[in-house]
């Protein structure tokens, strides 16, 4: 009875590490086929790194041209020095908390209407 436990449990073992040997061999492979499909997913084309590239060099061009261009055509006029008001110099304190009728008259934005108007009381 002891050699048929015996050859039994040699069978059995024999089994267990035949089934193993296999199971080891499909998980190897799976791991092995996943790591390939990710390295192919992560990687982008030659095609697409130079597109991504080209749109970030025009991104950042953008970005420095465009407000160069801009004050190219628009001068800021907090830089040219205030003009005289003429006339109307003597009304500079009233105005002064005004910052909208004083930059008009700075920059020398006024036209003088030669209009007259009655006086009332």
């Amino acid at each position: 009875m002891a050699e048929s436990e015996e050859k039994l449990l040699k069978d059995y073992f024999q089994k267990i590490d035949a089934e193993a040997e296999e199971i080891l061999d499909v998980k190897l492979d799976t791991a092995i086929r996943k790591g390939m499909q990710q390295g192919n997913r992560s990687r982008l084309s030659f095609r697409k790194k130079y597109a991504v590239v080209v749109l970030v060099v025009l991104a950042f061009a953008l970005l420095i041209i465009v407000p160069w261009a801009n004050q190219m055509i628009n001068p800021v006029r907090a830089q040219l020095p205030p003009k005289s008001w003429g006339q109307l110099e003597v009304f500079r304190p009233v105005i002064a908390n005004n910052l909208t009728i004083k930059s008009a008259l700075d920059a020398g934005m006024m036209k003088e209407v030669n209009i007259s108007s009655p006086e009332v009381d």
